[in-house]
């Protein structure tokens, strides 16, 4: 996932707890169930020393095509005890975002850059993507972490690079 602040580019990172992500996915499965139907529901999260990011994406199994939904709420790493309310103030946005979805049968705009709003009372940034999660978990495994941390350094991963990279991953024969 692309970090929302500059400051997170090069920093470390947590993953969210894959029981916590699972849950997480199960009940967005069950909640938009009518609507997903058989549709892969994937949770991915991640907490930066000022940011927390959530990705709750669906597509089709088999298909390379994924649609993310994606919110960003800054974090304070001194109020360690703010984690689990961020987390469902990012749960409860994407929830709204995909009933806003739902509603209007897909046929809606969100930003694709990170576009900030009130949501209650906190300022939650968001955007839609569709980065394939598999494909990407793939393409960090071939990489392997020197080259995206040394990527890192230089200013974020080139996107070119990584869209060719994602073509080659495509045409791999299993």
């Amino acid at each position: 996932m692309t970090p929302r602040l500059s400051s997170s580019v090069t920093k470390n990172r947590t993953s969210l707890p894959p029981d916590s992500l699972k849950l997480i996915s199960e009940s967005f499965a069950e909640t938009f169930s009518e609507y997903l139907k058989s549709k892969l529901v994937t949770a991915e999260g991640v907490i930066y020393l000022d940011e927390l990011i959530l990705r709750i994406g669906f597509k089709e199994p088999g298909s390379l095509r994924q649609f993310n939904f994606e919110v960003s709420l800054d974090y304070t790493r001194e109020n360690t005890d703010d984690v689990m309310e961020k987390i469902y103030v990012a749960i409860d946005a994407i929830q709204a975002m995909m009933f806003d979805y739902v509603e209007a049968d897909g046929d809606i705009e969100f930003p694709q850059k990170w576009t900030v709003y009130e949501f209650g009372t906190h300022s939650v940034w968001s955007q839609v993507s569709t980065v394939n999660s598999d494909l990407e978990s793939q393409a960090d495994a071939l990489l392997g972490s020197e080259f995206i941390s040394e990527q890192e350094k230089v200013g974020g991963i080139d996107e070119e690079f990584v869209d060719e990279l994602f073509a080659k991953l495509r045409n791999i024969k299993h």
